[in-house]
């Protein structure tokens, strides 16, 4: 006689965190708008405009297809996540998963044993990256990446909060949930001040684009006498900029020409190549900005 056994649970799937998806579109418009506002400003710089699409598009396709990319799929079987390590995807058994770490941001799985993904291998080479100065990842996880026993999940972080991966995970690996009580004041309170400085960026950065747009308005609406002043005044400040942001790829440049050299003398030929390209694309938008 048959037995009928309830069917298993469907796998619960979640995407990269609105935030997060929201900056990396963002940011993706932002650059688009530098060619979009000088096609407008003199519609026969096809030439120039098509320059720096060029030496977007790669930052641009990176930008979108890190958006759309991401998943972290919860099933009874284990743990799938696809984008938190580079764009590899990680099959991660309940009974491997140590403890989690709740950190605004920095948020992951600690594992009992190491992955064997060469994915992993490499997150090695990624964990002492610094940028602005600061650390993308402190000690404690440099560590646990270097023993390839660290998952980070901060791209989901929205989803513990807010919704039913918390609970998910202590569900399927009892042992989280009194950790996950213990640290969760602790890590609202610290997501709550995170919050409060990206809202800050955000308002700065509305109050620049907001007073741009502003300025070009009034500018549009004044005598042709006013406006020739203005825009003598813009061509000024525009070379100006213009020449300190190449200053500023310029040594970006330099930068990664030498982390290129880096990767290369350790026989790592791939991530060389990584980084020579963006040496190679900053060396271009020099040259355009130079040469236009």
């Amino acid at each position: 006689m048959a037995i009928n056994s309830p069917a298993p649970a469907p796998p619960h799937i979640y995407r990269l965190s609105p935030l997060r998806r929201v900056i990396l579109d963002g940011v993706a418009v932002v650059l688009l708008a530098l060619p979009a506002a000088i096609l407008v400003a003199n519609p026969a710089a096809f030439a120039i405009v098509g320059l720096i699409l060029l030496c977007l598009s790669p930052t641009l396709f990176i930008l979108l297809f890190s958006g759309w990319y991401p998943r972290l799929v919860v099933a009874p079987e284990g743990l799938r996540v696809r984008g938190a390590i580079g764009y590899s995807s990680l099959v991660i058994p309940w009974g491997n998963i140590e403890g989690i770490m709740l950190r605004a941001n920095r948020e992951g799985l600690i594992l009992r044993e190491p992955l064997q993904s060469k994915s992993a291998a490499r997150f090695k080479n990624w964990s002492g990256v610094r940028f602005y100065g600061a650390s993308l990842y402190d000690a404690d996880q440099q560590r646990l990446i270097d023993e390839r026993r660290y998952v980070p999940l901060a791209i989901f972080g929205y989803w513990l909060r807010h919704a039913e991966l918390a609970a998910e995970l202590a569900h399927y690996v009892p042992s989280l949930a009194d950790e996950l009580r213990a640290k969760e004041p602790g890590y609202r309170r610290e997501q709550s001040k995170y919050n409060r400085t990206i809202a800050w960026v955000f308002a700065i950065s509305l109050l620049i684009m907001a007073g741009t747009a502003g300025a070009a308005i009034y500018m549009r609406h004044q005598p042709p006498a006013q406006r020739a002043v203005f825009e003598e005044g813009n061509r000024a400040l525009g070379l100006f900029a213009g020449r300190a942001f190449a200053f500023a790829l310029g040594i970006y440049a330099m930068i990664n020409i030498r982390a290129a050299w880096g990767f290369l003398q350790r026989k790592q030929p791939g991530y060389a190549a990584f980084w020579l390209s963006y040496a190679v694309i900053q060396i271009l938008l020099v040259v355009s900005i130079f040469a236009f």
